[in-house]
């Protein structure tokens, strides 16, 4: 099981990006960002980092410039969650979901965040989800959503001592969590946006993760 984190697991997009845009402008001293990742040709921060600078100077970041970046990042999060905890809140039965998967011997779990890691796994610990430290693939390792997903399952192979899995479902919100399962042949369950999901002819979708029965069966069924 591969999952998204911001409106996935954790009710963070707007946070996320909004603390994404303030460690841009904070660092590049960039303004006025198109905030629709939807514009943009990859989906991820360093993709998406790549391609407001190019835009607006005609140069990628440099390495150090990006390390510091995802610190700012960081601690806008941090910063948020103190001022607005609410923001941070899981899914609705995120957290017992996840329990639940991985006291099951028969299901693996990654997480394949657009996102920075660090960012990822403090919003997972500020929501209490449990995850797999070391099954986090990030925005930051790669420009497109198929590397991401790429990079979650090898690493997922690495932590569980396997060398393949039956399946891999991808599980998201986001119309590109969508298109990339899509694009790689990889079974998909929607998260919320039911009218996003609907038209996309998503055909496995929940709203959250309070029916626990009817999700593990979509587990299953899912193809």
């Amino acid at each position: 099981m591969i999952f998204d984190v911001d409106n996935t697991l954790t009710n963070t997009g707007r946070t996320d990006q909004d603390c994404f845009l303030q460690a841009v402008s904070y660092v590049f001293n960039v303004k006025e960002i198109d905030t629709d990742w939807s514009h943009y040709k990859n989906v991820t921060a360093i993709a998406i980092l790549d391609q407001i600078l190019r835009t607006k100077s005609g140069k990628p970041p440099r390495k150090r410039e990006v390390s510091d970046m995802r610190d700012a990042f960081l601690l806008n999060l941090k910063e948020r969650s103190k001022k607005r905890p609410a923001e941070f809140a899981e899914v609705p039965g995120a957290a017992q979901m996840m329990t639940e998967l991985m006291k099951k011997g028969d299901y693996a779990t990654a997480i394949a965040t657009g996102s920075f890691a660090d960012g990822a796994a403090f919003k997972l610990e500020f929501a209490k989800i449990p995850y797999k430290k070391y099954c986090i693939a990030s925005g930051a390792e790669c420009f497109t959503r198929e590397e991401l997903i790429d990079i979650a399952v090898t690493k997922a192979k690495s932590v569980y001592g396997v060398a393949n899995f039956e399946k891999v479902v991808s599980v998201g919100d986001g119309i590109w969590d969508l298109k990339t399962a899509a694009n790689i042949g990889m079974p998909f369950i929607g998260v919320g946006n039911k009218s996003l999901m609907e038209s996309n002819g998503v055909k496995y979708w929940v709203n959250d993760f309070r029916d626990l029965p009817g999700f593990f069966n979509l587990l299953s069924t899912a193809v």
